[in-house]
């Protein structure tokens, strides 16, 4: 089965309300090399965007938002959670796709969703009511960090080790738990990574964890509300 892939990153930022000097030179390297290992298997890579073109209105407008026509979408940048949710922060713009939501076109083909970021989760905070407020029903998978992650030369090569790990059969969850805790030489508390599945109960949920592979694709919920489930 061939899936059809998404790849963004922000290196640096160009905001004035961005006050960090926090730039992130390897920012390319998880998905560059997620999206070169997965093309070589024959995968598609639909959309390649980064710094001053990855802007918000790429991703919160209607109908035109460019991760519904992917079927994983992996995201590399900074990442914040507050009281609204998780943060996306991009270039010049920033992005809260809690708010905007995740596939929630009728026509979205969206099923796994990458953050490679800090802070996808606040595990102090009701995270699962703010993430469930506007995620469409095609989304099963969502992966990231808890907490601050570590990224430079050696740290990025997860996005690697994470295709490496799927093509080889494991679920997209256990791919990515193993890819952060090989490729991270850090504290653990540098690499807490996080599978988060999405069903219509929480057994569901834990179901999609257990088998969403590239050889076993999940398909899209049929009710209106999303469950979750958490994998560290």
């Amino acid at each position: 089965m061939t899936v059809q892939i998404g790849i963004l990153w922000c290196t640096w930022f160009a905001g004035a309300w961005w006050t960090r000097p926090w730039r992130l030179p390897y920012a390319y390297r998880p998905p560059s090399l997620f999206a070169s290992q997965m093309r070589a298997a024959g995968h598609e890579v639909h959309a390649l965007i980064c710094d001053e073109d990855l802007v918000a209105s790429k991703l919160d407008g209607n109908p035109d938002r460019l991760q519904d026509g992917l079927e994983i979408f992996y995201v590399m940048t900074h990442g914040n959670f507050d009281r609204q949710g998780y943060q996306v922060e991009l270039n010049s713009t920033q992005w809260r796709p809690p708010i905007s939501g995740l596939a929630t076109l009728v026509s979205s083909t969206l099923s796994i969703a990458i953050f490679d970021t800090c802070h996808l989760i606040d595990s102090t905070q009701n995270w699962q009511a703010l993430w469930g407020k506007n995620l469409g029903k095609s989304l099963r998978l969502i992966l990231g960090f808890e907490g601050t992650v570590a990224i430079d030369q050696g740290a990025a090569l997860r996005g690697g080790a994470f295709a490496k790990e799927l093509l080889a059969g494991k679920s997209f969850a256990d791919a990515w738990l193993l890819a952060a805790d090989a490729s991270i030489d850090y504290d653990p508390e540098y690499k807490l990574a996080v599978a988060i599945g999405i069903g219509d109960s929480a057994q569901d949920a834990q179901a999609i964890l257990a088998s969403a592979s590239l050889a076993s694709m999940p398909p899209a919920r049929q009710g209106p509300t999303a469950h979750f489930a958490l994998k560290r």
